[in-house]
């Protein structure tokens, strides 16, 4: 049986007419009678999904060459999980244990950016997107099976977790740190793939009284592995002046994690009086606190136990690591 006498069948059969189908997926009888006949035989996604909605059939019946069963058809099976595309993948990617950083590597672009189309982005700019199709590939399904999710059977804690994190998604609310570790280990399940990225802001300052992570503060964001992100809180910080040359230079993104203390020799983003925050190295000692730029053309700051606490002098985080610009 072709796609064709399908659909006329199964029309026939549901007391419909070429108008009822041709006004349910936006088409006029003339194309319906196309279809059937097999004088079109390329529909797109959308009217599918359309057609299979009102022949209350699988939607993958309709990307075959040809029925073998009518019957067979019929009967098979339908599950709507959600509308969400996005959730769709999710799901599907906590089923295959695949990341997102699997499956930026298969599809060979940017980790950042696929989680955003995938998280993100609607329906309709994924519908039109062609990493869509490699997704659908790299879960081992057709297009048309995850934009519809015919198929997709979803257990209760994916759909609670999953649509937490859209509803915070939708409310605009970034996701933390914490919360794309969760998301990352719910995908997962399993706790030792250090490779997993996390992503973590970029600052272009930081001043006493604003929050770090308030959105003007953020001009980038960088990449740290899931164990990395297990240790501590992270941000990431543009490095202004020459300092601290050569070791680290003006535009160098240095990688922090937030504590208030550090040992001496270490290098530490400092906060004085409320202003920028310093990156330099940090000893302590009774007679007060010194900070020593690696640029021998700078001389070091040092302040008293009374200076410290007068203007103050704090410790925001330790470097930890240095992304140097090429």
């Amino acid at each position: 049986m072709t796609i064709g006498d399908f659909i006329k069948r199964r029309r026939t059969e549901l007391g419909l007419t070429l108008e009822e189908i041709g006004k349910a997926t936006g088409v006029g009888k003339s194309t319906v009678k196309k279809w059937e006949t097999g004088s079109i035989s390329n529909m797109r996604r959308d009217r599918i999904e359309q057609l299979a909605k009102i022949l209350q059939v699988n939607p993958v019946i309709f990307i075959e060459n040809d029925i073998a069963d009518y019957d067979q058809a019929i009967n098979r099976t339908r599950r709507v999980t959600t509308n969400n595309i996005s959730y769709r993948i999710l799901a599907l990617m906590k089923y295959k244990k695949l990341s997102f950083y699997d499956l930026s590597n298969y599809l060979s672009v940017d980790t950042d950016g696929l989680r955003n189309f995938i998280l993100c982005s609607t329906d309709d700019e994924k519908f039109n997107d062609p990493r869509l199709i490699g997704i659908a590939n790299a879960l081992g399904l057709k297009s048309v099976e995850l934009l519809t999710g015919y198929g997709l059977n979803i257990d209760e804690d994916t759909d609670s977790y999953i649509n937490y994190i859209f509803q915070k998604i939708d409310e605009d609310l970034p996701l933390t740190q914490n919360e794309q570790l969760t998301l990352e280990d719910f995908l997962f399940e399993n706790d030792n793939f250090s490779y997993i990225a996390v992503q973590i802001p970029v600052l272009g300052y930081v001043k006493a009284g604003i929050p770090m992570t308030a959105v003007e503060n953020i001009i980038d964001y960088e990449e740290i592995s899931q164990e990395q992100a297990r240790t501590g809180e992270f941000f990431g910080l543009m490095i202004k002046g020459d300092s601290m040359e050569p070791k680290i230079s003006e535009g160098d993104v240095v990688i922090v994690r937030k504590q208030e203390t550090v040992e001496n020799g270490e290098i530490a983003v400092v906060l004085i009086n409320g202003d920028d925050a310093t990156v330099k190295k940090f000893y302590k000692t009774d007679a007060g606190i010194k900070l020593v730029s690696t640029n021998p053309t700078y001389d070091p700051f040092f302040f008293t136990p009374d200076e410290v606490n007068s203007l103050p002098v704090s410790v925001i985080g330790k470097v930890v690591e240095l992304r140097a610009k090429f």
